[in-house]
């Protein structure tokens, strides 16, 4: 057995600011064309597998509703409070100053969006 030669590999990040084919993609519009002719393949598969297996579509149909349902209804993430604190302590060490405006400015809203039940003018008479 010979041994592999070197190998010569080219990733996107070999050029900096080089365009890229998402890039030219974007810029001609054909990334968005691209997209809606994809989306209407599925749609007509799927109306294809409607009309051959019209029971199976129906069922498939219910299950991702009650799947929804039951989504919606679930608890929320017992863990979403834990990771947002998470997020908020890595941005307030790679940010102290932008997470110490965001603080100050999240008090300020707090202290502005305080509610006052309290009559506006002079009280009618009493009866």
């Amino acid at each position: 057995m010979t041994p592999a030669g070197p190998s010569l590999e080219v990733s996107q990040d070999a050029v900096p600011g080089a365009p890229t084919a998402d890039t030219a993609a974007s810029a001609t519009g054909t990334g968005e064309a691209a997209g809606r002719v994809e989306s209407v393949r599925g749609d007509a598969d799927a109306a294809q597998t409607a009309a051959a297996d019209p029971s199976g579509t129906a069922r498939s149909a219910a299950d991702s509703r009650v799947t929804s349902e039951a989504s919606a209804h679930a608890p929320a993430d017992p863990t979403a409070d834990t990771r947002s604190n998470a997020a908020a302590a890595r941005y307030a060490v790679r940010n102290p100053e932008g997470a110490a405006e965001t603080e100050l400015d999240e008090r300020a809203r707090a202290s502005v969006d305080v509610q006052v039940d309290a009559p506006i003018g002079t009280p009618g008479p009493k009866k």
